[in-house]
């Protein structure tokens, strides 16, 4: 392996790394400018791996702190009966925005699937907010927005249960490493903006969710066996449609942050819990 990484930009953001076989820890001098192309783009395509779950858990450990393997999620699957999320649609999202420390960092592996006719669609929330209009931007800059368990059916983008996990969340939320501000309003999760009338502030959203959705700020990742995605999920949120449940899709999952869910929330209800992992196409535990 040369000691210059190849790579080239994805549009609207992104890169595509070339020559990097995730199986084997690369030079020192290629680990650092992987770092770094990492924290300029917030999201890297790998194409051709092979990896067993425990290789791409070292592969996405050089990016950040790994979640213990019986905490991790470790597979996105409407197949598997360990598989997350089923056939579910996932409106633009950030993984556990409901809680105090959102995962950092996931890293996805393509195992089974309809070769280039499933996709997953991201968006910079960092560019979101560099590109959003100055009027926009004075309204919210210093306001927070409440964040709440909202994957599959609610009552609406707004419902809302206050037995579930929720959050509040910085509007303009810095990231913890790079200091970028990124627009942390989602259609997914966001329930209100704090100390604002919901006539008010439901257009608001609804405004800024339409900007952070323009068909020309959005990648779409066509998927194929063997491909990986690493994405910041501070950074970035991502979506899918509703799946065909007689055709397999399954992704291997890597995930890295702080702090799990479970250890963020170690008392939750047996009830909660039911409706947490209900949702998510898990059994409680």
């Amino acid at each position: 392996m040369a000691d210059q990484l190849e790579w080239r930009q994805i549009e609207p953001f992104g890169a595509e790394v070339v020559g990097v076989d995730l199986s084997q820890a690369p030079p020192q001098a290629i680990l650092n400018q992987l770092r770094q192309l990492y924290d300029q783009h917030h999201l890297l395509v790998f194409r051709g791996q092979k990896l067993t779950l425990e290789q791409q858990r070292s592969a996405a450990g050089w990016f950040g702190k790994l979640y213990p393997p019986a905490e991790g999620v470790n597979f996105i699957s409407n197949t598997r009966k360990d598989g997350y999320l089923g056939n579910l649609e996932l409106k633009f999202h950030s993984d556990l925005a409901h809680c105090e420390y959102p995962i950092e960092s996931v890293m996805l592996l393509g195992v089974e699937l309809d070769e280039g006719n499933t996709s997953t669609k991201f968006v910079s929330s960092a560019k979101a907010w560099a590109e959003l209009p100055d009027d926009l931007k004075k309204v919210v800059e210093n306001r927070r927005a409440v964040q709440c368990f909202a994957y599959g059916p609610t009552e609406g983008v707004y419902g809302f249960d206050e037995r579930l996990p929720n959050w509040s969340h910085r509007i303009a939320r810095p990231h913890p490493r790079t200091g970028e501000l990124c627009l942390y309003v989602m259609p997914e999760s966001t329930r209100v903006i704090e100390d604002m009338p919901e006539e008010e502030g439901r257009p608001l959203l609804e405004a800024l969710y339409e900007h952070i959705a323009r068909p020309e700020a959005v990648y779409e990742h066509i998927w194929h066996v063997g491909d990986v995605v690493l994405w910041d999920n501070l950074a970035c949120q991502h979506a899918r449609g509703a799946l065909n449940p007689d055709v397999p899709r399954t992704m291997q999952r890597a995930t890295l942050g702080p702090l799990t869910f479970k250890q963020q929330y170690p008392s939750l209800s047996p009830e909660a819990q039911e409706i947490v992992f209900g949702r998510l196409g898990a059994e409680p535990g």
